[in-house]
């Protein structure tokens, strides 16, 4: 019973952790001076224009503090991190009640830890500073690839196993496809221009934050339903 409520209480920290992030970038957006990376003359956030991290600067491209911004940011970027971490050490659990125990999640699980610090640093770390530029794209990069590489892994256990529903699968499926096309942009290996680039990070985001809300609702129905069970 214990376990059981440990692991509703984790996925709803998830859930808490990942909705927040969400209002506090939106609000973040609404306090950032302007500027972007190639005109520094604009006013406000552009949403095709500025990407997530413009936000987390402790200047802005046009000059002007952005401190409010930058500490909403920080502060949601460390928070989802450690809500990934807490939607790890849960869905581990769910897996690994289940038939096919084995390494394969817990290396999924190991990337999904590794994701979730990552995001922290990166929060940490604003990329107008010297001390911190290299930092906070190192860690951006080892964030994506790793939360790519725990929805693969954590497909295949998902798939392999008849006690759980494949549609967690596809959800993580679904979210790799669009990952592994960033990952092409964000490792320079298709070139585009600044909208699309700002385009496809927000893209990406969005649709991590849906894959974690859609997998921590389905793993906390799922105990729901075994607690009323038991």
């Amino acid at each position: 019973m214990k376990r059981t409520l440990s692991k509703k209480n984790a996925y709803v920290i998830t859930i808490i952790g990942i909705i927040q992030f969400f209002i506090f970038t939106i609000i973040a957006m609404f306090f950032y001076p302007g500027g972007t990376r190639e005109d520094s003359t604009t006013n406000g956030y552009s949403f095709f224009q500025n990407m997530f991290s413009d936000l987390g600067m402790t200047e802005a491209y046009s000059g002007i503090s952005n401190l409010v911004s930058m500490w909403l940011f920080s502060i949601s970027m460390v928070l989802v991190g450690a809500s990934i971490v807490v939607f790890v050490f849960a869905f581990d659990n769910t897996i690994n009640t289940a038939e096919n125990k084995g390494y394969i999640s817990r290396i999924a699980s190991f990337f999904g830890i590794i994701a979730g610090i990552c995001f922290i640093v990166v929060g940490c770390t604003p990329k107008d500073l010297e001390w911190a530029y290299i930092s906070h794209f190192v860690f951006q990069y080892i964030a994506f690839l790793s939360i790519l590489l725990m929805g693969i892994l954590y497909s295949i256990v998902i798939l392999k196993d008849k006690t759980l529903l494949p549609s967690y699968a596809f959800v993580f499926i679904g979210c790799a496809l669009v990952q592994f096309v960033y990952l092409l942009i964000l490792y320079k290996i298709i070139s585009v221009n600044l909208i699309v680039d700002v385009t496809a990070q927000k893209i990406v985001i969005y649709v991590q934050i849906l894959m974690f809300l859609t997998q921590s609702y389905g793993g906390l129905k799922k105990e729901i339903i075994e607690s009323d069970i038991n």
